[in-house]
């Protein structure tokens, strides 16, 4: 049996990603007299940011594939619960994604996705996909303009 060695992620696509994910540069190295961040949060990760992400071959997986959908599933959950005018443009809210990514300097290079949220108003059809979709979350947040699943 062969184990398939993983890569680290070079200096330029460490910075890429992190461009992608939290819109600047990460210093992973803070204090040059402590060991590296091995994980960074990220809250606001939009549904083109994570498409981004699996087209350029970065390595996203979901915090617990045994409940949790799957990053397939996420994305067209996302696209089906969008809202768009007859002029083809987007309104109203978008979820995002959150979880965290692993730094550079670790063998497992991944950005990590623990749940979804969406601020906004929504209807009745929405909650009831929410529900469905993420009924075996740890965590469920609804609120009048606030929707909320998180997965540890």
């Amino acid at each position: 049996m062969t184990r398939r060695l993983r890569r680290r992620l070079t200096v330029s696509e460490s910075n890429a990603r992190d461009l992608v994910v939290f819109k600047q540069h990460v210093n992973w190295r803070p204090d040059p007299s402590k060991s590296y961040m091995r994980i960074k949060y990220y809250a606001t990760l939009a549904l083109e940011d994570l498409q981004c992400l699996l087209a350029h071959g970065y390595k996203v997986k979901v915090q617990d594939p045994r409940n949790m959908p799957s990053i397939t599933e996420l994305i067209t959950f996302c696209n089906d619960t969008r809202r768009i005018n007859t002029d083809g443009q987007l309104i109203g809210p978008c979820w995002t994604m959150h979880g965290y990514v692993i730094g550079p300097y670790c063998s497992d290079t991944q950005v990590c996705i623990e749940g979804v949220s969406r601020v906004g108003t929504y209807e009745e059809p929405e909650l009831d996909q929410f529900n469905r979709m993420f009924a075996l979350a740890n965590e469920m947040t609804i609120e009048e303009h606030f929707l909320k699943a998180w997965f540890d």
